[in-house]
């Protein structure tokens, strides 16, 4: 799938295969460690390294469509709704979205405080779209880390399509409090004052937890 992305036309260069390229890259993103410590393992400079994990994450990146969307067919959408109601017995729901900050260096100039986020560090503000099994339906991380996540979903695609429809009828959308309650996003009562709202709420958090395991991972 990555080799048509990666192999040159020629051997100018002495290349690197497809196949050291991809290992190089997923060493770093499993261990986290300087690109120099990879590249001692492989006998790779740092210069090389730092390439090969731009072009292979790029890569990668391109083939995003084919894994992270939502289910096109009936018989999807409803093993998504019954993989759902296994969790908690929570009828309907078909997703779940949360935002979570992805750590970044200030990137510096006039503009740099708008990526500093409630919590005082910069970062990326992503937005997810999950299923049951912890894979995702969609991304957006395009957003600052001062954005609010009620704003990140107000201006997604996920919001657009289901105001003109595309999405309405599938299932619900399960969010936390700072989304806004709608016919098809469902949130916690702030102050529930009865048993049936406090059941909703104890439901509603286990089968979110799946996304909040995401960002635990994180």
């Amino acid at each position: 799938m990555l080799e048509p992305h990666l192999k040159k036309p020629s051997n100018k260069g002495l290349p690197f295969a497809p196949e050291i390229m991809i290992l190089v890259t997923l060493r770093y993103y499993a261990t986290g460690s300087f690109q120099k410590l990879d590249g001692d393992v492989m006998n790779i400079c740092q210069q090389s390294v730092s390439r090969i994990i731009t072009t292979v994450s790029n890569s990668i990146a391109l083939q995003m469509k084919m894994f992270v969307k939502f289910p096109s067919t009936v018989e999807d959408i409803n093993q998504v709704k019954q993989k759902f109601f296994e969790v908690a017995q929570f009828p309907g729901v078909i997703r779940c979205i949360d935002c979570t900050h992805i750590k970044i260096r200030s990137p510096g100039g006039m503009s740099s405080e708008v990526y500093r986020n409630r919590k005082g560090f910069f970062s990326i503000n992503v937005q997810a779209v999950t299923r049951p099994n912890l894979e995702f339906f969609d991304l957006v991380a395009r957003w600052p880390g001062s954005t609010h996540d009620s704003f990140i979903y107000n201006s997604s695609s996920v919001k657009q399509s289901l105001n003109i429809g595309d999405l309405q009828g599938q299932g619900m959308l399960l969010g936390d409090s700072g989304y806004a309650v709608s016919s098809v996003c469902l949130t916690p009562f702030l102050s529930p004052n009865s048993i049936g709202q406090e059941m909703y709420n104890n439901y509603h958090i286990v089968t979110n937890l799946g996304f909040e395991t995401i960002k635990t991972a994180d």
